[in-house]
């Protein structure tokens, strides 16, 4: 997997489509935007994938916050 990962992250046309795809899949509601809870299911499926602990409430909302250029309280595309 980690080669995958590797590899993926080496082409920008294959990224984009790949984060296209997971953007789309977590907007449930397809409204364009990825909200808290969203992005929180988003994360906890990252985190069971790569092995890794379940992310807190608390660095979810710090990840919103943090890339959340507009302060709409959502990710857009």
């Amino acid at each position: 997997m980690t080669d995958h990962i590797i590899n993926l992250l080496k082409n920008d046309e294959q990224l984009t489509s790949f984060s296209n795809s997971r953007f789309e899949n977590y907007d449930v509601n397809n409204n364009g935007t990825i909200s808290l809870g969203e992005l929180g299911v988003a994360m906890y499926d990252i985190a069971g994938l790569l092995k890794l602990p379940a992310p807190t409430s608390d660095f979810i909302e710090s990840t919103l916050k943090m890339y959340d250029s507009d302060n709409s309280k959502a990710l857009d595309k």
